[in-house]
């Protein structure tokens, strides 16, 4: 999935940020993965795609997107897992900066905790990663 499409796409929201709360990441690189779900009993189970049975069902499908970052609160490389209104954001961030996030850092803000009053704001700062914090390990978000 490419930047571009991105900001052409027009999906709803699943997050992991708590409310009221902020975490600032430095994006590794590359493109983001899109991932499409179903929740179901609270648990996603992947869409099967064109012929998915969940969708034949009824079953509402949640777009999120994924992709490597370094989380200065873990301070570990982290596959950190979004929805559309961050990463709308953070396109829109990439644009500013000609493609390159290589010099800031993102702090990402969650106001609201219900589906339909929550806002997340995406702002640059400059970076503080550098690349002696990256260890070994990876974790999931």
């Amino acid at each position: 999935m490419s930047w571009e499409s991105i900001k052409e796409n027009d999906s709803e929201f699943t997050g992991k940020i708590e409310a009221g709360k902020s975490i600032r990441i430095h994006i590794l690189g590359g493109e983001p993965e899109k991932r499409v779900t179903h929740f179901i009993k609270n648990a996603p189970q992947p869409c099967g795609g064109k012929d998915c049975e969940l969708c034949t069902a009824g079953e509402k499908r949640r777009i999120s997107f994924t992709i490597q970052v370094f989380n200065f609160e873990t301070k570990k490389e982290q596959k950190m897992e979004q929805g559309i209104m961050v990463f709308k954001q953070i396109a829109k961030i990439r644009d500013a900066y000609a493609g390159d996030l290589n010099g800031v850092d993102l702090v990402i803000s969650r106001e609201g905790a219900g589906p339909t009053d929550t806002k997340y704001t995406v702002v640059p700062v400059p970076t503080k990663f550098h690349a002696d914090m990256l260890k070994k390990e990876t974790v999931p978000f």
